[in-house]
C-alpha cells in the first residue's frame, strides 16, 4: 500500500500465500483508503489445537502509524472461511457494520458469500451456510453504496442479485447472458448493473432484473473490463485484443460510440 501523501511512505506484508483480491472499503460517500480487505488462499494460521490450511479475509486499518510500518501491525480482523476464496467487495451494509461480500469455492460447490465482520457470521439465507450456491465460479463481486444489493458475475453465464431483507441477504434475481460473465459494474446511484461477456455482448440491466438494452458492437473478443460514470450515462469497455470502447447516451439508448483505433459510430438501440 503506498502513500501518496507522504513521499516513499508505504506500508506492506508478506502473506507467503496467493493474494486473489483487495478492496477498499466502501461507504456512503465512496471508498476509504483508510481500511482495506484481502482475500487470500492457502494461508497457514496456527492456533493451539491445529494448522489451518484454507482461505482467509484480512482487514487492515491503513490509519495506524505514519507509513514504511509491517501491515501485520494494523489487522483489524483475520477470518478463516473454510473454502477458498475469490473476488471480494468490502462494504458498510445496512446494519452500519462492515461487510465483505466474496466468491467461494469448496466440496465442489462454488457460493456467494457475505460475511458480517462484527459477527464473523455468513449473512445469506438461513438455509445456505456457505453462501448462496451458483453453478460456476465466482468471477467478479460488487455492493451498492447503501450495501442493500450484492451483484456478482459466474461463468455458469449468469449475473446473480442477493438483497437485504433486513436480517439476511437472499436471492432477488438472476439473469443468463448467454456466455460467461467477465465483468460488472454498477452505477454510483445502484440504479443500473453493466455486464460484459466473453463473446463480446454487453448488457445493462436495472437492479431491479430489467434487460434494459444489449448489443453487440461487432468486437468478437473477451470484455476484460466494464466501467460506468457516477450517472451511468458513459460507459467504458475494454476487450482482450486492446481495443477500448467509450460509449455515451447509455441512460437514452442513443449511443454513441468511440472505439480505439479511433473510429466514430451512432447506434440507436432497440426498445427491447
Amino acid at each position: 500500500v503506498l502513500d501518496t501523501k507522504r513521499p516513499y511512505g508505504r506500508m506492506e506484508a508478506r502473506t507467503n500465500a496467493t493474494i486473489t483480491d483487495l478492496s477498499y472499503l466502501l461507504s456512503r460517500d465512496g471508498f476509504s483508503s483508510e481500511s482495506l480487505a484481502v482475500a487470500i488462499n492457502n494461508y497457514k494460521l496456527q492456533t493451539e489445537n491445529l494448522m489451518y490450511i484454507g482461505g482467509v479475509i484480512v482487514t487492515y486499518d491503513l490509519t495506524v502509524g505514519d507509513g514504511n510500518i509491517p501491515l501485520e501491525n494494523s489487522i483489524i480482523e483475520l477470518i478463516p472461511v473454510n473454502q477458498s476464496v475469490g473476488p471480494i467487495a468490502y462494504f458498510i451494509g445496512p446494519t452500519g457494520d462492515r461487510f465483505v461480500a466474496l466468491g467461494g469455492y469448496v466440496e465442489n460447490v462454488n457460493h456467494i458469500i457475505v460475511l458480517d465482520l462484527k459477527s464473523k457470521k455468513v449473512i445469506v439465507q438461513p438455509q445456505y451456510p456457505l453462501g448462496y450456491p451458483v453453478g460456476g465460479k465466482v468471477i467478479d463481486v460488487i455492493a451498492s453504496r447503501d450495501g442493500r444489493y450484492v451483484i456478482a458475475a459466474s461463468n455458469d453465464y449468469n449475473v446473480y442479485v442477493l438483497k437485504w431483507n433486513g436480517r439476511y441477504y437472499e436471492y432477488y434475481w438472476s439473469v443468463s447472458v448467454g456466455a460467461p460473465v467477465s465483468s460488472i459494474a454498477l452505477s454510483w446511484d445502484g440504479k443500473v448493473i453493466a455486464v460484459g461477456s466473453s463473446n463480446g455482448w454487453i448488457y445493462l440491466i436495472s437492479i431491479d432484473g430489467d434487460v434494459l438494452w444489449k448489443v453487440n458492437l461487432g468486437i468478437n473478443n473477451l470484455i476484460t473490463s466494464i466501467d460506468l460514470s457516477d450517472d451511468g450515462n458513459v460507459l467504458v469497455v475494454g476487450f482482450s485484443d486492446g481495443t477500448i470502447a467509450l460509449l455515451k447516451g447509455v441512460k437514452r439508448k442513443m449511443l454513441n460510440l468511440i472505439i480505439t483505433p479511433v473510429s466514430y459510430t451512432h447506434l440507436t438501440l432497440p426498445t427491447n
